[in-house]
């Protein structure tokens, strides 16, 4: 790991976050939406947590197991943007990655990440570096 969390997180680059498209059905009408690609970016309330990240205020802030079915993600809504989400839940999970025997995931308002010692992916691959 390179540098402090305020490092990390004031040098992360927009993270690329990916929805897949789906097909809604409401009785005999089908709505169609396609792929959404979304570039998350920091916000200035994200200064409001300069240096700490957020999770370290509460851990029960955080819930999941880390599979793809229940990533690790914030319990409610946070006051902070998806791309300190994103950055502060990559961040905690670093030190313990190399003890998970799978892949781990995360996730912050509807958009899953995988996560790797070096960053994280979007579920159209994707990668963001942060380390």
């Amino acid at each position: 790991m390179t540098g402090s969390f305020a490092e990390i997180r004031r040098s992360a680059p927009p993270i690329h976050a990916f929805v897949p498209g789906h097909t809604i059905r409401h009785g005999d009408v089908e709505i169609v939406n396609g792929d959404e690609v979304t570039i998350l970016e920091p916000t200035a309330i994200d200064e409001n947590y300069e240096g700490t990240p957020y999770s370290t205020y509460s851990p029960t802030f955080i819930e999941g197991d880390g599979t793809q079915r229940r990533p690790y993600t914030y319990k409610g809504a946070a006051p902070v943007s998806p791309h300190f989400a994103i950055v502060d839940l990559w961040w905690i999970l670093l030190n313990d990655l190399h003890l998970y025997n799978r892949t781990v995931f995360i996730k912050a308002n509807g958009w899953l990440f995988e996560v790797s010692p070096e960053g994280v992916t979007a579920m159209d691959g994707h990668f963001t570096k942060l380390a």
